[in-house]
């Protein structure tokens, strides 16, 4: 069993990737990058990338490159981080084990040089 269908399916990746824009949307210095973006279809689109993530058969997520989709945003290393923190406290409120949370933590951290602007890539 995949950790899609162990922790629930997409019911359960809704909640999580819902609670983790909420926290998101809450630090002025992250909602910075979401201005203009259309929330609900953003949500939509990553619980897709997070069921893929988390193993549902591929080709669920159909969006663009991390790098294409992230080039234009500026993005630092230290809001790559803290974002990937708020991920991993969404997964964990959820009731990630710690073993299934390390795994998909190590998927996020190997976006990392995807996500961070160049010039950005060393943590504040």
């Amino acid at each position: 069993m995949n950790l899609f269908e162990k922790y629930g399916g997409t019911p359960t990746v809704s909640k999580v990737v819902t609670n983790f824009y909420g926290k998101i949307l809450s630090r002025p210095h992250l909602k910075a990058y979401f201005a203009g973006v259309p929330l609900p279809k953003l949500i939509q689109h990553q619980v897709r990338f997070m069921s893929q993530v988390m193993g549902q058969t591929p080709g669920t997520y159909n969006g663009q490159s991390m790098d294409m989709a992230h080039q234009r945003l500026n993005i630092t290393a230290a809001h790559f981080g803290e974002v990937a923190q708020i991920l991993e406290t969404c997964l964990n409120e959820a009731g990630m084990a710690a073993e299934d949370l390390a795994t998909v933590m190590t998927a996020v951290a190997s976006l990392q040089n995807a996500v961070v602007s160049p010039g950005h890539a060393s943590r504040a």
